[in-house]
């Protein structure tokens, strides 16, 4: 199969040679949102899809007894309030 993409290795060395510190090549659209984004991409902390394994469906959680299905009232009012914790402590950038 021939790879449909050209190789540009080449001209992204060339391109970085040509840079000084502190200067960065991105497109006019390019935001701290896609910077973060790059960032995330291979972390095993921050990329769900390289988390090394650690993680399990939740069905073989609920399999295993460790995702509990039938809370009682209080039990699922925390699970909320910590959920909600975490969903405003992710948009501080404090999690």
């Amino acid at each position: 199969m021939v790879d449909a993409c050209p190789c540009i290795l080449g001209l992204l060395r060339e391109a970085s040679a040509a840079l000084e510190t502190g200067q960065m090549l991105s497109t006019p659209n390019f935001s701290l949102l896609e910077a973060m984004s790059a960032v995330e991409l291979g972390n095993d902390k921050m990329d769900a899809a390289v988390a090394g394994g650690s993680t399990k469906p939740a069905a073989e959680l609920i399999q295993e007894g460790l995702a509990p299905v039938a809370l009682a009232p209080a039990q699922q009012l925390g699970v909320m309030e910590r959920l909600l914790v975490m969903e405003v402590g992710g948009g501080a950038g404090i999690m």
